[in-house]
């Protein structure tokens, strides 16, 4: 037992350190202190990097549904074309939207495939006479008018349905 505690006090240095040595070890901490702040930097910036990306993806999302609410409250319908192209520009909406919006968008497309659907058969694009005066004519007259109701709705909610994701400061 006590050539144990022999053996460790002579393998303890009996020379005091350096001040080389002293500077090296606090230049080696302060070395990694500086570069624990550089990456706490960079991850803020690419933090916020990601953001601004996301929000010129996302408005433009955005802005592609406030067009095509806009183009159906001012003609009351919108071409099977102009859905199609709508909905292909927006359905990267599921990769940037939380499931309500993606719910959202694909109500919308299909609500406006259905308005559609309903004027050609008031209004057929051929120049033919639609469904004749009556009962079924009001019917979808009416079922127009409520998704027209409805588009109109979508068009002061859409904002704040939208405005969660335009918040950068978080």
């Amino acid at each position: 037992m006590n050539e144990t505690i022999h053996v460790i006090i002579e393998s303890i240095p009996s020379q005091k350190p350096s001040i080389t040595s002293i500077i090296t070890a606090i230049l080696t901490l302060v070395i990694a202190f500086i570069a624990t702040i550089v990456a706490i930097q960079q991850y803020k910036i690419n933090k916020n990097r990601l953001k601004h990306e996301l929000f010129d993806r996302r408005e433009k999302i955005f802005q592609e549904t406030i067009e095509f609410l806009s183009i159906i409250l001012q003609k009351g319908f919108t071409s099977d074309n102009q859905i199609q192209e709508f909905y292909s520009r927006v359905s990267v909406g599921q990769y940037l939207f939380d499931q309500e919006v993606q719910e959202f968008l694909t109500e919308l497309r299909d609500k406006a495939l259905e308005l559609y659907f309903l004027q050609i058969q008031l209004y057929p694009m051929d120049g033919s006479q639609g469904i004749p005066i009556g009962n079924k004519r009001s019917t979808i007259a009416e079922e127009k008018k409520n998704l027209s109701d409805w588009m109109f709705k979508q068009y002061k909610d859409t904002t704040p349905l939208f405005q969660k994701y335009f918040e950068i400061v978080r």
